[in-house]
């Protein structure tokens, strides 16, 4: 018994162990799966730049996004948007096929030494396909170096950043969803995830503890999830822009919840304020404010602040402060540097005196804001100044910018359409996740829960014959103490039996004894009128004299007929059965008649006159069906013989 024991105990182990490497093959796989259906998902990775076009060097390509980056940072253009589109080519192509690229040892990343862009002589269009490693190849992206991984998702946020310098909404839109795609397997905050994340590849280095400590700065793990957060960021201002602001809220709410993860208070104070923003377009003034100030409280950056004074100046404005709104404009932007934020001031002002109709000031304002880099900037200020100059009749410059104006409408109405798509390619991407993560889960779960479903299954079966053979031994006893309890249950149910019929019996002889006490009773009550005369009622009647008889209420008279009824058996309901046609006045007659009362006393106890008691007396006979020469009192004494 003890080998079989220990026996199961090894089983039960081994499969255990075998549970948490399933899972962490599940989480692998996970990984592997988000990559390669955010991949399939996604048409607008390969455009008409082939392999002959790109260049060659995975340093070439880094340094591109570089570049992107410093000039974003720098609220430049992006001037090399094409080098940009071909690194995220070149990385996604690397992802899809698994081919690692050298490095080019001669900085050109050519095998002929021509350069970049081809050969000396300027050829830009022919690229020599670059060289593979020498290991072998594979199909997984898991044997893409992680730091590529990353570019890739980098190539494609800029590459977004660029198409929406170029507003093709739509495709940045595209874009920064691919981008968190491939992100995501990196900074899965799951419980069973930070568990099972065994491998270099997912596993965080900044060590977070069992309270969920912030993440170390400019740790990769601290990276990862501020370029999460900065791409949540982006899709939010992009929804915002495009008026589909609860599903801004929701990807500013997503970035928010990664900053506080990394702790950074200044990133923080950002996407508050953008949150803010969002709500104040949306006429919640309330959750506005409450962001503001979050915002404010969070970090005491110099141009969140002035951005969100313009902010506070507006609802300040909408109540009815205008002075205070235009004295928070005029303040901050002497203090602005930034060109972009000094447009939107521009742009807030001369709108403000617009509807204020102090049309120079606002012309002043208007045409710096309308020279802004920023589209939706230039395209609402062309609005305001056509309207302005339409309502002084200024034809000239009606004309002018009306010119302008149309040009940005036109331009809306053609994105349109495709801005309408940006809720469609959302919602494809939150049911591409939630699909990825249910299948992944459930293979998790299968291959964890697997070894110890067999583990349980075994022991429960080795438990099973354990008891069988158990039972079998108790089976001749539980069959004696079956046959002894069928013997004694029969006697005691032919005992319950037997008990039943005798309180039958006697309950029978109970209902008989009954009837026969209440005949005697009513027998008795019927034959002794005597002690009808003798109750309180009928004494108190047959005691009056003559000459001062008192008038009884109706208090006495229902007294009366109920001692009647007591004592004569229920005569009133007898009689009333017998003759229908009687009326209870009628009963309180004939009560007095029982007590031998004439008619003359009768008319004195009920304050009658003598003809009144007459007539009543006529009625009477003539309802009991009495002929002229019966007497009525020695009718009711034979009723009341016949009765009991």
């Amino acid at each position: 018994m003890r080998k079989i024991w220990i026996f199961i105990l090894i089983l039960a182990i081994s499969c255990q162990l075998s549970a948490v490497s399933g899972l962490v093959s599940g989480c692998e796989l996970w990984a592997m799966n988000n990559e390669q259906s955010a991949q399939g998902s996604q048409p607008i990775v390969h455009s008409s730049m082939t392999v002959d076009r790109c260049p060659l060097s995975v340093d070439y390509f880094e340094s591109q996004i570089r570049l992107a980056d410093s000039l974003y940072k720098n609220y430049l253009p992006q001037h090399n948007f094409e080098e940009v589109k071909a690194a995220m080519e070149f990385f996604e192509r690397e992802r899809e096929t698994g081919t690692g690229f050298l490095r080019a040892e001669d900085g050109s990343g050519n095998e002929d030494g021509n350069g970049i862009f081809g050969n000396r002589n300027g050829n830009r269009n022919k690229i020599p396909v670059p060289k593979p490693r020498t290991r072998p190849q594979t199909s997984s992206p898991n044997s893409v170096p992680e730091s590529h991984t990353l570019l890739c998702a980098k190539a494609h946020y800029y590459h977004a950043v660029g198409l929406t310098e170029r507003d093709d909404i739509v495709g940045a839109c595209e874009h920064y969803l691919r981008a968190m795609e491939i992100m995501e397997p990196h900074v899965e905050t799951s419980p069973l995830w930070r568990l099972m994340a065994k491998d270099k590849r997912l596993k965080s280095k900044g060590k977070e503890n069992a309270h969920g400590s912030q993440l170390e700065a400019h740790s990769s793990d601290y990276e990862k999830r501020k370029f999460v957060a900065m791409i949540n960021m982006r899709l939010g201002e992009l929804m915002y822009n495009n008026h589909h602001f609860d599903m801004a809220i929701t990807t500013f709410l997503e970035s928010l919840k990664h900053v506080r993860e990394i702790n950074d208070h200044e990133f923080e104070s950002i996407i508050l304020k953008y949150i803010g923003s969002t709500y104040y377009v949306s006429d919640n003034i309330d959750s506005a404010l409450n962001y503001y100030y979050e915002s404010l409280k969070t970090s005491d950056n110099q141009g969140n602040y002035i951005d969100i004074q313009k902010c506070l100046a507006l609802i300040l404005y909408e109540k009815g402060d205008k002075d205070s709104a235009y004295h928070i404009l005029k303040d901050n932007i002497r203090k602005i540097d930034n060109q972009i934020v000094h447009d939107a001031y521009c742009y807030t002002l001369g709108e403000m005196f617009y509807h204020d109709k102090v049309y120079d000031s606002s012309v002043y304002y208007l045409e710096r804001s309308i020279e802004s880099e920023v589209y939706y900037i230039r395209f609402a200020s062309a609005k305001i100044l056509y309207s302005l100059y339409d309502s002084i009749n200024d034809i000239s410059n009606k004309n002018h910018y009306s010119d302008i104006y149309i040009n940005y409408s036109d331009n809306e109405i053609n994105n349109s359409i495709k801005k309408d798509s940006l809720q469609k390619i959302y919602n494809e991407y939150l049911t591409r996740k939630h699909t990825n993560h249910e299948t992944i889960l459930r293979k998790i779960y299968i291959s964890t829960f697997s070894p110890v479903l067999i583990t349980v299954i075994l022991i429960s079966l080795y438990l099973f014959f354990l008891l069988k053979k158990e039972n079998k031994e108790k089976d001749s006893v539980i069959n004696d103490l079956r046959f002894k309890y069928s013997i004694i249950k029969g006697k005691i149910k032919n005992k319950n039996e037997e008990l039943k019929k005798k309180d039958e019996i006697i309950k029978s002889k109970d209902l008989e004894l009954s009837e026969t006490k209440e005949k005697i009773q009513y027998t008795e009550r019927a034959t002794d009128i005597n002690t009808f005369y003798e109750s309180d009622i009928c004494k108190r009647i047959l005691s009056q004299n003559i000459n001062r008889i008192i008038k009884l209420d109706n208090n006495d008279l229902t007294t009366l007929l109920k001692t009647a009824d007591y004592h004569l058996n229920n005569i009133s309901a007898k009689i009333k059965k017998e003759f229908p046609n009687l009326k209870k006045d009628d009963l309180y007659y004939l009560c007095f008649v029982l007590l031998k009362l004439n008619n003359h006393e009768i008319s004195l106890l009920l304050g009658k006159n003598r003809k009144t008691i007459w007539e009543r007396t006529k009625n009477i006979r003539k309802r009991m069906n009495l002929k002229d020469d019966e007497n009525i009192y020695a009718v009711l004494l034979r009723f009341l013989r016949q009765s009991a």
